[in-house]
């Protein structure tokens, strides 16, 4: 009996361990032959048991459970959102004032003898309605009467027609932050404004701007984002602020820190949080792969691993990084990070020289993967019309600050010297086209990048057997998978990896850093 279970546990395994080769077999093939079959597979993986996380959902003092009742839940939540809402803070007189309007354009309409015939229902059936889709189930339509759909192609855009005239208002008003005579009282992307001063009572009336202008146009501001962070660019003074800063009746609370646009803002320029806070969401975006086979001991092999982790973790680790542009310590954060993440799916020990993980992998350090990010977005600042305001700040950065300043500006001027690209001036004045400014700036930092790495490879004697030609963004051919492209040769590499950089321990090293060395050598034999 007990043999028989022996045999039976032992059969289990096999089967399951063939199944996990022959899947990711498939994610193997369908990587170098098809690729929307492979993120198909990968996205697959990637949910593993997170599909069933949501046992029951709470709306509206009503609870849900199983899958039926989730997705009627689901509609009656974004029906509520879907529908018009009256608040009594809301600006009545204005509404009225506004469905006059609207009668009278309609009257005007009417009124015309080139008119297209269509049933209201003809209207309703083509700018609304939607469907909640959940765990395979589709609920049933509802209407659509205000508002853009989430992440939508075009919800950015049309949210900033909506809000333009706010921002007129608060451009035209004078108040508010300004570099030099630039007023940039507040910088918006889609429906994240930030209103800055550094004058109390001008931030008060800003905010009343933005409060009375959301009345009118009848929608609520978040109040989990609605706060003030004070920022102190001198370590020196930091005094707390008392003004009492409000948003309608309520007292708008003062933090420490907060998120804006996806990226944690602090009070401190330097402050070492933001950089956690990425490399904690770069872990979680490997955790989430790892039923995928996003690991370096019988995980994929190793050029899907590499592909793997660029697509889905390295863009959640720069993500802002072009702004809060980190130095010293707090760029160690993530490049330590870096750096161990490429080891681990290498499968080599955290003691392997630094420049054979970059020579294997072919990635970038992380530095020069910030600069790149860096240079991208002053190449779009460049190609603005010169009236833009980004344009503008950039011309009176470049000529008023000097090269020990901290402005944005400034360090891509260093960036730029440091490849040897042309300089920022030259660059706003010609507005070199996006292709060849992209090109331009991948061979510079590509060249400069290869240069420093196989300079640093001769210095490690542990590399004597490598070969230390760096190709940025191509693998090493140790890494390269032979024709067969089999799973089973995949399982091999690792071993010829730690062999070439001289982290596989042999039985003579072993031997060599004995305690009992001694012992044998002074053992006579008769």
């Amino acid at each position: 009996m007990k043999f028989a279970k022996y045999e039976l546990r032992k059969t289990c395994r096999i089967e399951i361990a063939i199944k996990v080769l022959n899947d990711r077999q498939e994610i193997l093939d369908a990587r170098t032959k098809h690729d929307q079959v492979f993120y198909k597979l990968l996205g697959k993986k990637k949910k593993g048991k997170l599909k069933n996380c949501i046992s029951e959902l709470n709306v509206q003092d009503n609870i849900y459970k199983s899958d039926n009742e989730i997705i009627v839940g689901w509609k009656q939540h974004f029906n509520k959102l879907a529908q018009p809402a009256n608040d009594p803070e809301y600006d009545d007189e204005y509404y009225k004032q506004l469905a006059l309007d609207l009668d009278n354009i309609i009257d005007i309409c009417n009124n015309q003898t080139n008119t297209i015939s269509v049933t209201e229902k003809d209207v309703q059936d083509a700018i609304n309605g939607s469907v909640v889709k959940f765990n395979g189930l589709i609920s049933e339509p509802f209407s659509i009467c205000q508002g853009v759909k989430q992440g939508g192609i075009l919800s950015a855009d049309l949210y900033k027609l909506y809000i333009n005239n706010l921002l007129t208002d608060i451009e035209h008003s004078g108040l508010g932050a300004k570099i030099g005579s630039i007023c940039c009282a507040a910088p918006t992307c889609a429906d994240d404004v930030a209103l800055m001063s550094d004058n109390p009572e001008e931030l008060q009336v800003l905010i009343n701007m933005a409060y009375n202008y959301s009345q009118r146009e009848r929608y609520k501001l978040q109040p989990v984002k609605s706060v003030i962070l004070p920022v102190y660019p001198n370590r020196r003074k930091q005094q707390e602020p008392s003004f009492p800063w409000s948003i309608g009746n309520s007292i708008m609370p003062i933090v420490s820190q907060t998120t804006h646009m996806g990226v944690l803002r602090t009070s401190k320029p330097d402050d070492p949080n933001p950089l956690y806070e990425k490399r904690e969401k770069a872990r979680r975006a490997m955790y989430s792969l790892m039923p995928a086979g996003l690991h370096g001991k019988n995980g994929l092999d190793i050029q899907s691993l590499l592909h793997i982790f660029n697509i889905y973790v390295i863009p959640v680790l720069l993500y802002g990084l072009e702004l809060v542009t980190p130095t010293g310590k707090n760029l160690d954060i993530i490049d330590i990070f870096h750096k161990k993440c490429i080891k681990q799916l290498l499968s080599l020990p955290t003691s392997t020289a630094t420049p054979a993980i970059y020579i294997l992998s072919g990635q970038l350090p992380i530095e020069g993967q910030i600069h790149k990010k860096i240079l991208s977005l002053f190449g779009n600042i460049s190609r603005q019309p010169q009236n833009s305001l980004e344009k503008q700040i950039a011309y009176r950065q470049l000529l008023m600050k000097t090269d020990d300043s901290n402005s944005w500006f400034i360090i891509v001027k260093t960036i730029l010297a440091k490849y040897n690209l042309p300089s920022a001036l030259y660059l706003l004045d010609s507005q070199i086209q996006k292709l060849k400014w992209k090109t331009m700036v991948n061979k510079e930092v590509s060249k400069y990048w290869k240069h420093f790495i196989e300079g640093h490879c001769k210095l490690y004697p542990s590399l004597k057997y490598l070969n230390s030609q760096y190709i940025p963004g191509k693998t090493h051919v140790l890494v390269n998978l032979s024709a067969s492209n089999s799973m089973q040769e995949a399982m091999r590499i690792p071993v010829k990896l730690r062999i070439a950089t001289g982290s596989y321990i042999l039985m003579a090293d072993r031997t060599r850093h004995s305690k009992n060395k001694g012992l044998l050598q002074g053992r006579s034999i008769h």
